[in-house]
């Protein structure tokens, strides 16, 4: 991805183990945002956010860090991150490698650190902290009690997932 944290995050792995067709469809329903998997035409890009229909739609079925991703793009929308703080907004630009930035439109960037910061906030707190500074805390104070609870519950599943170990992860898919 487009940035690289340090550290790592505290799991509960005692939590039960949600294989990722049951976290997409937690976050479907959490959400209230239709997750799809289909081909489309866009770029290169692995998901998208559809704006307009309020879809997610993903190249791959379980790609959660996508989804994730996506659904970043929906909270945008919805709470405007990319625009309330332009300077955390940038901070968060200047970090992003090369490669990333460069995948975008600089237009697009706001939006695109904000939609990598859920993905990040998702699988690697640490990371996620890292990578957004004080935007991290306003994140959490922005979002309403609700989306706040329900992305955290999202992020407590994907990173037991995450960090389970192999045998486990076979095992919960039997």
């Amino acid at each position: 991805r487009g940035f690289k944290g340090s550290g790592s995050t505290t799991i509960d792995m005692s939590r039960p183990l949600k294989k990722p067709t049951d976290i997409k469809k937690e976050i479907t329903k959490m959400s209230r945002v239709p997750t799809t998997t289909r081909k489309f035409n866009k770029r290169k890009a692995i998901g998208f956010y559809n704006p307009f229909s309020e879809v997610i739609r993903t190249k791959y079925e379980n790609d959660i860090g996508t989804v994730m991703h996506e659904l970043g793009h929906h909270l945008d929308k919805k709470y405007n991150f990319s625009k309330i703080n332009p300077k955390l907004i940038q901070d968060m630009i200047d970090k992003l490698d090369d490669a990333f930035r460069n995948a975008y439109k600089e237009h697009e960037l706001p939006g695109e650190v904000v939609a990598e910061f859920l993905h990040y906030y998702s699988t690697d707190t640490q990371a996620a902290r890292d990578f957004a500074g004080d935007f991290y805390e306003l994140f959490e104070q922005t979002l309403s009690k609700e989306d706040l609870k329900n992305i955290q519950e999202i992020r407590n599943d994907v990173l037991r997932w995450v960090n389970a170990e192999r045998a486990e992860k076979r095992q919960s898919t039997i």
